[in-house]
């Protein structure tokens, strides 16, 4: 790593399928390794301002069958590249939160969802279907800043969009990741009461029949009437669960083979669960002298790593 310098944090490294990796800087520059660890291609997404705050990224994921890779930044946005070439493509503005955690997830041959934690401690889902078309037809919109841009209202508008906002945690949420192998969610926090959640993605409310009624009175004008797509909706006791951990959960991680799910945080104690039965954990593992910030389950090794600050 040596021919480029950390000089803001890295936010996430990840592993592409033809074994390289790609690498996001805080600062908004992304760069491409090889397996032997040699810097193929590096480039700064955001230019410099000379008379306002720079823009930072908070979290990325890609979108590899799509060539594609998200990106959130601390402007409230959710910004979409092309992965080949860094250029931008189109974002979604407007957000009503600062997404802070961000995962996408391929749900068909042309359908996906994004999902995002946000500073209000919400869990936000784009449930995408057509997810080609959509993304031309926001290509499409008026540019903002040199990229195409679409309002989350306005997106939510299409029929090709479904937006869904969960209020989950009492604080902003510390990581996020949807496990397709239970089809949940799973999120964190430092709130002691809602320290991990795993839930629904979609709830047992009837919630196509809520963005059809929001769509209509939006057409129609009557936002007075309507609670629009930003107003967050807390899942029934049956859509989640719920595992509260003294000083909150930083970091976990969820083997669906071994029945395993892990956490970590501030008070330095790594807790196994079993991912069914929140009451009480199954064990714990001390050691760290300081707050835990990363855990992996390798399941092929049998081994648990975890990394501390």
């Amino acid at each position: 790593f040596r021919e480029l310098s950390h000089a803001e944090e890295i936010l996430r490294i990840y592993f592409t399928p033809d074994q390289s990796f790609i690498m996001m800087r805080e600062d908004g520059t992304i760069s491409f390794w090889s397996a032997q660890l040699k810097l193929k291609r590096s480039k700064r997404l955001f230019e410099k301002p000379f008379h306002r705050k720079p823009k930072w990224v908070t979290d990325f994921t890609t979108m590899y069958q799509y060539n594609k890779f998200i990106l959130s930044t601390g402007d409230r946005e959710i910004q979409i590249y092309e992965l080949s070439t860094f250029e931008p493509y189109c974002q979604i503005a407007g957000l009503e939160t600062c997404p802070l955690q961000l995962d996408y997830c391929s749900t068909g041959a042309d359908d996906c969802m994004i999902l995002y934690g946000d500073d209000q401690g919400c869990v936000n889902i784009l449930l995408l279907t057509s997810v080609a078309e959509t993304l031309r037809t926001w290509k499409k919109c008026p540019k903002v800043d040199n990229m195409p841009s679409i309002s989350i209202e306005n997106s939510a508008l299409s029929p090709n969009v479904t937006y869904i906002r969960w209020k989950v945690h009492e604080d902003w949420v510390t990581q996020l990741k949807y496990y397709d192998s239970i089809t949940s969610v799973i999120t964190a926090s430092s709130h002691e009461a809602t320290a991990l959640v795993i839930g629904c993605t979609t709830g047992t409310t009837n919630l196509e029949k809520q963005m059809k009624e929001m769509r209509e009175c939006w057409k129609e004008g009557k936002t007075t009437k309507c609670h629009g797509p930003c107003v967050p909706q807390k899942r029934l006791e049956c859509d989640q669960s719920v595992f509260c951990v003294h000083k909150g959960v930083k970091t976990f991680d969820l083997c669906k083979k071994k029945n395993l799910l892990v956490t970590g945080g501030m008070d330095r104690m790594v807790r196994m669960w079993n991912p069914y039965v929140p009451g009480k954990a199954t064990g714990s593992l001390r050691g760290h002298c300081a707050p835990i910030c990363f855990i992996s389950i390798s399941t092929d090794d049998n081994k648990l790593f975890s990394v501390s600050t």
